[in-house]
């Protein structure tokens, strides 16, 4: 059953007000849905840097998932998201 505080979202402001959180924590929170499949596996899989935090990724980066490799890995260890493209 889907939760009534929803009905009718339409957008950052609904969800933010629905939740009782900050817009802008919202907007930085739905960005994640734009990283790159293979970071987001590395991430889940646990083998991405250890330099690549929560902090990190909730700064803004490249909607283009051939350049968030270089944001989100240099100069943290490159060589472990050689696969990540």
């Amino acid at each position: 059953m889907a939760d009534s505080s929803w009905t009718g979202v339409r957008c950052i402001q609904d969800v933010a007000d629905a939740e009782n959180i900050n817009p802008s924590y919202v907007s930085r929170l739905l960005r994640k849905t734009l990283l790159a499949p293979a970071i987001v596996e590395a991430i889940l899989a646990g083998s991405h840097p250890t330099g690549l935090t929560r902090a990190k990724v909730m700064k803004p980066f490249s909607m283009e998932w051939t350049n968030q490799r270089a944001q989100l890995s240099e100069p943290i260890l490159p060589h472990r998201l050689n696969s990540i493209t």
